[in-house]
């Protein structure tokens, strides 16, 4: 009985289910993707792959040229042992300008020790450079994150301290902690690129917040716990739209992209997945939303439908695996007056940049109701949040 058990399984991993095994041809469609890259050519102007393996690439604007842009990505290795990759691009011609393998952890001895993680998420806090990153060591993945120290000498990045293992409150080991998106809050600072930055006149922190989950729209601030590196993320705010089931109708928001301050409120990209081209098939799409500059951090404008381009669903590229025919992983973004530019990742297998027009991007989104769930009390010159302080609404 149990050769029969070992006999069958191994058929089935020879005979794996093929398209033709799931569907009839007929009832797979990619005809509504298509109709949303035909009502969103006035704002998704162009998409275009950096580099083949660069899986799930992030990016950020230069901390010393503002013509460059570093950018993260995964590099496959065997097991649960990825290391995070970086590069240069100047920020206009798109153009590798310097190339780098791996980033370190602390400051490198003669013997080398990388980094490893996957979907590192890059971007500036108060005039310095921090990567937050899932760590698969174990069977179930946790959240990290460290700042990141450019060595002019050895021309390399390294961790300046141990990474922080960030665990949220009352977690429940038996699921993923992942895809968290990092963001500044400063009431009194000036940003540049959508990040806080240090000023003279108003020498107060950066706060560092994350958002841990988009609908509900649970923000989370990491407190030290211990002097090993573990931090401990409690919920600070919790708001939630107050729109009906139509909010999202392509599966459950997940994380993507750090938040950015574009203009008055915060603007993030996420992912979602679902049955969209086919009952036995899943999709992984990307779309847009805004909160509120300030405490409670409500969402404000939300995409009406996944944001695409032609690009994102070319059949003559292939599909990402057998039951998944593409994916669509928003990793960061940078912006000027006039355009978005969001690295993502496709179909696991490579880097590719995606240009929006800034202006017809935000006013594509509709507007959303939110109602407050819980809160913080809070200094609105600083942007100090009182820890402990949290309390659900009455309402």
């Amino acid at each position: 009985k149990r050769l029969q058990i070992v006999a069958f399984l191994l058929l089935c991993k020879v005979f794996q289910p093929t398209l033709s095994f799931y569907m009839d041809g007929q009832n797979y469609s990619l005809a509504p993707f298509e109709d949303m890259c035909k009502r969103q050519k006035s704002f998704v102007l162009d998409a275009w792959k950096v580099k083949d393996t660069w899986i799930n690439p992030s990016m950020t604007l230069s901390q010393s040229d503002p013509t460059k842009v570093v950018i993260v990505w995964r590099m496959p290795d065997k097991g649960r042992h990825d290391k995070i990759g970086y590069m240069w691009l100047h920020r206009y011609s798109w153009n590798i300008t310097k190339s780098k393998d791996m980033i370190e952890l602390v400051k490198p001895t003669k013997w080398r020790t990388y980094l490893l993680g996957e979907d590192a998420r890059i971007f500036n806090h108060f005039g310095k450079v921090y990567i937050v990153y899932n760590n698969h060591l174990t069977r179930f993945k946790r959240l990290y994150y460290a700042e990141l120290f450019y060595d002019v000498k050895e021309d390399m990045f390294h961790t300046l301290d141990p990474p922080n293992h960030v665990i949220f409150e009352n977690e429940v080991n038996i699921r993923h902690q992942k895809n968290w998106s990092p963001f500044d809050f400063c009431p009194q600072c000036s940003f540049h690129g959508g990040s806080a930055i240090p000023s003279q006149t108003h020498p107060v922190n950066a706060t560092l917040l994350f958002v841990y989950s988009i609908r509900p729209h649970i923000i989370v601030q990491a407190y030290q716990t211990n002097i090993t590196g573990e931090m401990t993320a409690e919920v600070v705010f919790k708001t939630t739209a107050q729109d009906s089931s139509d909010f999202w109708q392509w599966g459950e928001m997940r994380g993507g992209t750090p938040a950015l301050l574009v203009g008055d409120s915060y603007l993030a990209f996420f992912h979602s997945s679902g049955r969209l081209s086919h009952k036995h098939v899943i999709t992984y799409v990307m779309g847009a939303y805004m909160f509120e500059r300030n405490p409670p951090f409500a969402i404000t404008h939300i995409s009406p439908e996944p944001i695409f381009h032609q690009t994102f669903i070319n059949e003559s590229y292939g599909w990402a695996y057998k039951v998944i025919d593409y994916i669509v992983f928003p990793m960061g973004f940078i912006f000027d007056d006039d355009f978005i530019y969001v690295s993502y990742g496709k179909n696991d297998k490579d880097g590719w940049i995606v240009k929006l027009n800034r202006t017809g991007l935000i006013s594509s989104l509709r507007a959303v109701q939110s109602k407050v769930v819980g809160s913080s009390r809070w200094n609105k010159d600083t942007g100090h949040i009182e820890r402990h302080s949290y309390t659900l609404s009455s309402g």
